[in-house]
This record gives structure tokens, C-alpha cells and sequence, in this order.
């Protein structure tokens, strides 16, 4: 089988790239003989270019390229056919990450102007494989926080598209809601973990503690933190008095920049751009904890047993009144049982006190995180297992 991934590789961000890297190192342990479908919108590109820099864009390049077979690079939509034909792709997989994330172009009252969202964030895309007529299943998607209401009128052309899917799988229960949803409630997916729970089992090239350590200088006990520019970014005060608790119990406190926009923190030390997906996945795995917001870092947190705690900067609807039940972050805490170590953001107008964080770290519950990983893990390789067993039947 010549199975083709489409997903987020290209992008500037660590979660997007180490999605599509378990996967594509699954695929290849089982022979499927994968390929990335090189898809790269050349607004999505763009976009990178400006809120993450060439040198960091690059980086997450780089990190395909030298480890990836891939098609060659096209941003029209209309070659998508032909790539297949080109490369012999027999069967494709869409995902993970937030491939379904359709958003509606929206008016910025705020700086008078519209707000016309990028290729991926359209229906129809690539994603969608409405232009294609080998199997093509989806794998733990995500369609984040979209209001896939607004797409109503849309709703027979998006159900139909769905259907032809062999297999869809999904990674929250707002996107299992939205598939069905479009469907009329004639597909309601099974929810399934993100490719990274299997990160430990599928990749073989990561590095040791030891190698880490000295590759970026790090402390022997370090605790990670990473916030946003702008408003929801970490009060100065906040920040001076959760490091000194953390340094009064013998713990660094590093900084952990974002692939894009992200508050500097004055820290006991902190890592420097451009960083390497891998490396970026190890210095998360191998700290004594993680405070911030993002999703993927609470992934690699929860997947390998590290004291997290998640700010919460998802969801939609308006600020204060914003639906946590539509975060990606909150739908895995739950299911992991450790919502006390997660803060909606969105929700409130003031950062939750700096000991209740600190406690949180301290008193993670390692030992059932570990049983949850396990589990996930298990999940996530009967997922994939099961989706290969079903293009390849579909296909006989």
C-alpha cells in the first residue's frame, strides 16, 4: 500500500509536526510505504512567515524533509488528483490535527476591516478529499474550536463528504458532535487518541535525558513555562512568585518560548529559537513539569507522566461566556481526570493564585497518569492498526 498523509506537517508548530510524525513512523513500521502529500497553501505559509519567522518555519521544515518521502510541494488545490496519480498513492489518511476547523470569514469591527481565513480553514479543501476517488479515510481529527453551525447552509454538501470517508475517527467530543451533526446523526465517530500518545512507541530517534540536558544546557530538575503575548499573557508578579517557590525546593524555572507569538519570561534560563521539533518534544518529556497553555505540550506532558498544568486559551464564544466544552485541552483533561490542574482562560478576567499552581505541579497524580497513558497508547495503535486494515480491505 502506497498510503498518502495529509495533514499539518508544513506548519510552524511542534504539535502539528509530532502528529503527523507518529503517524508517519507507524505507517512505515507496518509497511504501508508512506508518503506526505506535500500540500502547502501558500497563505498558510505566509502567515508562518510573519508570526513565527523564516529561521523557526524552516526549522519545522527541515524536520520533515530530513526525515520524511514526500510528494513534491504544490499549493494549488486543483493538482491534488494529480499528485496522486503521479507518486502511485493507492490510499490516503487526513490527519490528525484540526483538519475539519472550517471557519466563516467575520468583519473586525475593532480595526474595521475583514478577516478572510486562509485555503484550510475553507470548505472545500484538500482535506476534505472531495476531488478524489481512492479510499481515503480520517484519522483522530479535530476540528478545534469551530462553530460548525454557522455552516448550516452547508450542510448536505459537508455530509456528503463525510461519507465518503472509509473511516472516521476523531479526537474530541465536539468534533464527534459536528460530524454528526452534518451527517443527520448517521455517523457518529468513535473517539480515539492523538498519533502523540503513541510518540514513545512509533519514533526511535529522540535523544536521552543526558544528551538533552547538555545539548541546551539544561538544570537537573526544570520546570517548563509558556505563555502568550497579549492579553492573556502571565502577570510579572505571578511569575516572580511561583519561580521562587519552585527555586526554594531546588527547581529551575525555564522558559520555553512558542513557535509564534509568545511572551518573554525572565527566568532562570531559558531555550532558544529555532528549536527543532524533537528536541522540542524531548525537553518537555524529560522536565518535572510544565505550566502554560498550548495543547501538545499537555499531550507529551500526560503521554510520558509529567506534572502539568493547563492554561487554557481555547474554546469559542465571546470572552467570559466562551464554551470550555469546545477546547481541545479541557476534552483531554477530562478524560485523563486531572481537571483541577486545568484554568480556562477565556473564562476569567485574573491568573488563579501561584501556590494552588505550584500545589498542583507538587501533588500531580503521576501513577494514574501513567495508567491513563498506557491506555491511550494501547488506543491509539488499534486506531491506526484498524484504519490501514480498513483502507486496505476497502481497496480489495
Amino acid at each position: 500500500m502506497r498510503i498518502g498523509l495529509l495533514t499539518y506537517h508544513w506548519a510552524a508548530n511542534y504539535g502539528a509536526n509530532l502528529q503527523m510524525y507518529s503517524t508517519y513512523s507507524f505507517l512505515k513500521k507496518s509497511g504501508c510505504n508512506p508518503i506526505l502529500i506535500n500540500w502547502i497553501p501558500e497563505s498558510g505559509k505566509n502567515y508562518y512567515k510573519v508570526v513565527s519567522g523564516l529561521a523557526q518555519l524552516e526549522c519545522h521544515h527541515k524536520f520533515f524533509i530530513d526525515r520524511c518521502d514526500t510528494t513534491r510541494e504544490f499549493s494549488d488545490v486543483s493538482e491534488y488528483p494529480v499528485i496522486l496519480k503521479e507518486y502511485g498513492i493507492t490510499h490516503v489518511i487526513v490527519g490528525s490535527d484540526s483538519v475539519l476547523n472550517i471557519i466563516k470569514d467575520r468583519y473586525d469591527w475593532l480595526h474595521l476591516k475583514k478577516i478572510v481565513n486562509t485555503v484550510d480553514h475553507t470548505f472545500p479543501n484538500p482535506f476534505w478529499c472531495d476531488s478524489i476517488d481512492i479510499p481515503h479515510s480520517l484519522l483522530s481529527v479535530s476540528s478545534q474550536n469551530a462553530n460548525y453551525r454557522d455552516f448550516a447552509g452547508q450542510r448536505k454538501e459537508i455530509g456528503d463528504a463525510l461519507k465518503r470517508f472509509v473511516t472516521i475517527t476523531v479526537r474530541d467530543t465536539w468534533t464527534q458532535s459536528m460530524v454528526s451533526f452534518f451527517t443527520d446523526g448517521s455517523i457518529t465517530p468513535k473517539i480515539t487518541p492523538d498519533p502523540v500518545f503513541g510518540f514513545n512507541e512509533n519514533v526511535n530517534d529522540t535523544l536521552t535525558r543526558e544528551l538533552i540536558r547538555k545539548k541546551f544546557d539544561l538544570p537537573e530538575r526544570y520546570v517548563l513555562f509558556t505563555f502568550n503575548n497579549g492579553r492573556m499573557k502571565a502577570p510579572l508578579k505571578w511569575v516572580y512568585t511561583i519561580k521562587k517557590l519552585f527555586n526554594d525546593k531546588g527547581y529551575s524555572c525555564v522558559y520555553l518560548p512558542r513557535s509564534t507569538d509568545s511572551q518573554e519570561l525572565h527566568l532562570d534560563a531559558k531555550i532558544d529559537m529555532p528549536i527543532d521539533p524533537l528536541d522540542w518534544y524531548d525537553i518537555i518529556r524529560y522536565s518535572n513539569g510544565y505550566i502554560g497553555v498550548l495543547m501538545h505540550p499537555i499531550v507529551v506532558c500526560l503521554h510520558n507522566s509529567v506534572p502539568c498544568f493547563s492554561f487554557d486559551h481555547y474554546g469559542n464564544g465571546p470572552i467570559l461566556l466562551a464554551n470550555k466544552k469546545s477546547s481541545k485541552i479541557y476534552d483531554i483533561m477530562e478524560k485523563a481526570d486531572v481537571l483541577s490542574c486545568h484554568y480556562f482562560l477565556r473564562n476569567h478576567l485574573k491568573f488563579p493564585s501561584p501556590y494552588y499552581v505550584y500545589n498542583c505541579i507538587m501533588d500531580f497524580p503521576e501513577s494514574k497518569i501513567k495508567l491513563f497513558s498506557s491506555k491511550m497508547q494501547k488506543e491509539c495503535t488499534e486506531n491506526m492498526s484498524k484504519i490501514v486494515s480498513e483502507l486496505k480491505y476497502n481497496k480489495e
